[in-house]
């Protein structure tokens, strides 16, 4: 069945906004994106696809290995790149019943058993990684291997334990409502004050009395009542679904539900990579959510309204062959 609506533009729009949007997973969430578009573009073929992504894939090839080498970019450490596990390592310190004499030990080397428990938390990692007293980080990564296997042992011997952990911790994502107990990181409140006081910088506003104004109605809008409405991502994350799924009944296209695949892509890889609560980790999913709107007001084009060949509706007005005698 070809796409017979006027509406597969959509896929553009939204995939750029989510890919440009800042979002942490870019490069799994823009190869997911970038597979969606023979379902919704009109004439894209899948040599156009692989085209784009060898060239994007060239692109950074060249700024690691040329790029970063020239400007000696320093690689990212082991403690950083891998927050997550650490995260969930916290998780089997702090529940686990599990854990043998080894695998404490191994976890007391970089911090008290005690520390693990009081500064775990499931919606961040924060309060576990740069709390005080310091985890020991250059510890972790003179023995990365050592810890990866103990967290592959723990998440084969206790997966309840990450589960657990994972539910609570993808609450950003698909809860509408705020945990009770949990947090919303939403904007940077030394924007107002304090920006640029680190480095020897002293803030000063044009218009402090604008400055005030907005400050005071952005932490309204934190409010308990509101959060969800406003700041929420799990909100703006069914709304691009429900326009989505709007533009698929009108136009008779199921094709077009690939329209949703940058938000599901961006979300679903989040999902494995998340380690705190912050708004800016789903804005461009929100970001999406307000380009979906028009999805909603793109106009049924006649051959739209028609019964297409491959659907049931089609085949209801098929003459049905006599039997042969």
């Amino acid at each position: 069945m070809r796409l017979r609506c006027s509406g597969c533009s959509g896929c553009c729009c939204a995939s750029g906004a989510q890919v440009a949007g800042g979002c942490i997973p870019g490069p799994p969430v823009a190869l997911l994106t970038l597979l969606a578009f023979p379902l919704v573009g009109r004439g894209v073929s899948m040599r156009q696809v692989v085209l784009i992504g060898g060239w994007a894939l060239m692109l950074i090839v060249a700024v690691r290995g040329v790029v970063y080498s020239a400007l000696d970019v320093k690689p990212t450490p082991q403690w950083f790149a891998r927050q997550m596990q650490i995260h969930q390592l916290g998780a089997y310190a702090a529940h686990s019943v599990q854990l043998d004499d080894a695998d404490r030990a191994l976890l007391e080397r970089l911090l008290p058993l005690d520390e693990w428990r009081r500064r775990y938390s499931c919606y961040g990692l924060n309060p576990l990684l740069y709390g005080a007293p310091a985890m020991n980080r250059a510890l972790f990564d003179a023995n990365v291997d050592a810890y990866t296997d103990l967290w592959l042992r723990l998440v084969m011997r206790d997966p309840a334990t990450l589960i657990q952990h994972q539910w609570c911790l993808t609450s950003l994502i698909w809860r509408v409502m705020q945990p009770t107990d949990g947090y919303l990181y939403a904007w940077h409140k030394t924007l107002i004050d304090d920006y640029g006081k680190d480095v020897g910088l002293t803030p000063s506003s044009v218009l402090p009395g604008l400055r005030d104004l907005l400050a005071s109605w952005l932490t309204s809008l934190e409010r308990p009542e509101v959060v969800w409405l406003v700041w929420r991502p799990a909100t703006y994350l069914y709304l691009t679904l429900f326009c989505v799924a709007v533009f698929c009944i009108r136009h008779r296209s199921w094709h077009t539900a690939a329209l949703a695949m940058p938000t599901i892509a961006q979300s679903l890889v989040l999902a494995m990579l998340i380690v705190s609560q912050s708004f800016r980790y789903q804005y461009p999913v929100y970001l999406t959510a307000l380009v979906s709107i028009g999805l909603l007001f793109v106009p049924v084009s006649s051959s739209a309204a028609e019964p297409l060949p491959d659907t049931v509706e089609a085949y209801a007005h098929m003459p049905v062959p006599s039997p042969s005698s």
